[in-house]
């Protein structure tokens, strides 16, 4: 009876020994415990949320008009689509005022989209401009989610969907809108890739890639998530 409640005392202590140290490498890396046993009701919550900023963007998406650098981009969207349809033979867009300097994923996707779009191309572009800003939405609630729980995770992808200048900004403005939701979710997956260091899951590692490449693609801003990686 003695061996086992030996055995019992050392397995408690192993069990103990590693709760401490998960808890000490979350603490390391900024991230925080509540969110280990998420309440399903803040994510119900959220979910409600995402569907019903995608139902006012399916009824209003034709309703916003062009903001006064949105057309430059428009047509330079096309430009650099006829870059890559005649294999590079094309560079008109380095002729086009100085928009080379720019990214142009954002340009190039809706231009390429609009091209098999039902709609027409204006109407195309805001939709997919804002479509592209419920996922810095969601992007918003993961991180939220992931730092301090469900409920804050919610609270901070309504305040953000409640914010006049990010909301409006959703439908027509082609630069800041995509590159913020590129940045928000590259800042996620440095949290969730933190923790795994030095050997981090090639996923992770595949998903931080993809969104700092599309932050890349809309700034050269993006760059500076990999110096927040860094920095952690």
């Amino acid at each position: 009876m003695r061996g086992l409640g030996d055995s019992r005392r050392i397995s408690a202590e192993l069990w103990g020994k590693r709760a401490i140290d998960r808890a000490s490498l979350f603490r390391r890396t900024g991230l925080q415990l509540a969110g280990l046993r998420p309440d399903r009701r803040w994510d119900r919550l959220a979910y409600c949320l995402f569907a019903v900023l995608a139902i006012l963007v399916l009824l209003t998406f034709r309703d916003y008009g062009v903001t006064w650098d949105e057309d430059v981009h428009f047509y330079y969207g096309f430009k650099v689509l006829d870059f890559y349809r005649s294999l590079g033979q094309d560079r008109s867009y380095l002729d086009f005022m100085n928009l080379y300097t720019y990214g142009a994923a954002f340009d190039l996707l809706t231009a390429a989209l609009s091209r098999i779009s039902p709609l027409g191309a204006w109407e195309t572009r805001h939709l997919v401009d804002a479509l592209i800003g419920i996922c810095g939405i969601v992007g918003t609630w993961r991180v939220g989610r992931l730092l301090a729980g469900p409920r804050a995770g919610l609270l901070a992808a309504l305040l953000l969907a409640l914010t006049p200048s990010y909301y409006g900004h959703m439908f027509n403005n082609p630069k800041d809108i995509p590159f913020a939701v590129a940045l928000i979710w590259s800042l996620y997956y440095t949290l969730r890739l933190l923790p795994d260091l030095p050997r981090p899951p090639m996923a992770t590692v595949l998903k931080l890639g993809i969104a700092v490449g599309l932050a890349i693609g809309v700034r050269v801003g993006g760059l500076l998530s990999l110096c927040y990686l860094g920095l952690a």
